[in-house]
């Protein structure tokens, strides 16, 4: 990519803004200008799962189609997106879904799992753009479930993987939208997510996972 003159202290403007509005986002700034606006952890998940998805042809197709669009298949570029929105880990799913179902251990979750978690987020969540972040969030943690050797995102992650801002330099208050609005209502929708607390009981380290088997107290309930 070549960039606008200027470009480089934008970046900086924005990679300061992020490291005041997610205590969690601790990229080294070489890192996130070299990646930008593709999120680090987007690049990570990639580089795990490359066997997967093709190490070149289908990575190489990825980063380009989803940086500058596609039109011909209905692609939106991220260069058409405000400049603090990143190229988030969800996006990975979206690319790769058809590839997921052909793989058997891997296609319950776009043939089963992820369509009942979208009825679940419509009749779960009012607003849309709850809805949309909610979908982001399902994808994300499909692909940590997934991945080979990544650990699963508390919620104060997710926030930052989703870039989810209410404004203002308030992590903890990020991480508690992402719960309180659009997680929790979700895992009491739904029979096939579930969240887990630390030890320390913390709420901004919770835990959301998906399960590829219904949950059975959640299914009795529900009769």
């Amino acid at each position: 990519m070549r960039r606008k003159p200027g470009a480089d202290e934008e970046i900086a403007r924005l990679y300061e803004q992020l490291r005041g509005q997610f205590s969690t986002f601790v990229c080294p700034f070489e890192d996130f200008r070299s990646s930008y606006p593709v999120h680090p952890a987007t690049l990570s998940l990639l580089d795990g799962l490359g066997d997967l998805f093709s190490q070149h042809r289908g990575i190489v197709d990825f980063v380009y189609s989803r940086i500058a669009g596609d039109p011909r298949r209905n692609i939106g570029g991220i260069l058409d997106r405000p400049a603090s929105e990143l190229l988030g880990p969800d996006s990975i799913y979206e690319h790769f879904a058809r590839r997921i179902a052909e793989v058997s251990a891997f296609q319950a979750y776009p043939r089963r799992i992820v369509p009942h978690l979208d009825e679940a987020i419509n009749a779960a969540i009012k607003i849309e753009e709850d809805r949309a972040l909610a979908r982001r969030l399902v994808r994300m943690l499909v692909l940590y479930r997934i991945h080979p050797t990544a650990g699963t995102p508390n919620v104060s992650q997710l926030a930052e993987l989703a870039s989810c801002s209410l404004g203002g330099p308030s992590a903890a208050l990020n991480a508690r939208f992402v719960a309180e609005a659009v997680l929790d209502p979700l895992v009491e929708a739904s029979r096939f997510l579930t969240k887990s607390l630390p030890e320390s009981g913390d709420p901004l380290q919770a835990v959301y996972r998906l399960t590829m088997e219904e949950d059975p107290g959640k299914i009795l309930e529900a009769r």
